[in-house]
């Protein structure tokens, strides 16, 4: 999957599945994260959005911290 790609479909994740109290949402939450993790694997690259948009998505006020800034979109 090239970049730009993988960034839409981590912009889209639910990173906040797991606080979920339907089922539905927990299971394909846990899906969705595990196939960018899987995905994350396929460059070095890719690994590093990854880690930015986690460290995004969980971080600023409600995570007791620093708003960490939004990755940019990779250019093709």
């Amino acid at each position: 999957m090239k970049l730009p790609e993988y960034y839409d479909l981590l912009a889209g994740l639910d990173w906040t599945y797991m606080m979920s109290d339907a089922h539905n949402i927990c299971s394909q939450g846990r899906q969705e994260m595990a196939n960018a993790r899987r995905l994350s694997q396929e460059s070095p690259e890719h690994q590093k959005l990854f880690s930015l948009w986690y460290d995004y998505s969980y971080s600023g006020q409600g995570w007791g911290g620093e708003q960490k800034p939004k990755p940019e979109k990779p250019k093709i």
